[in-house]
């Protein structure tokens, strides 16, 4: 994500419960491997903040945590 705004960069806090802002780069923290914050290329004023996500397979299907399974149908 970039913007145009350089009078501050964005920094990581802890946002009341009742916040209405402040858990931007929380989630980006907890969802991401890496991420960073760093000026915009081409001399374009302002800043981008970067981020690279996992996109492992995980297994699905009974058994695997993915949900409750398949349903049963009754018998008789």
């Amino acid at each position: 994500m970039s913007d145009t705004r350089t009078e501050k960069r964005p920094a990581l806090i802890a946002a009341a419960p009742d916040a209405e802002t402040g858990r931007g780069l929380y989630l980006v923290s907890r969802l991401a491997e890496r991420w960073a914050v760093g000026p915009r290329s081409g001399g374009v004023p302002g800043k981008t903040v970067w981020a690279e996500i996992a996109t492992e397979t995980k297994p699905s299907g009974p058994g695997s945590g993915s949900g409750p399974g398949p349903l049963q149908r009754p018998q008789g």
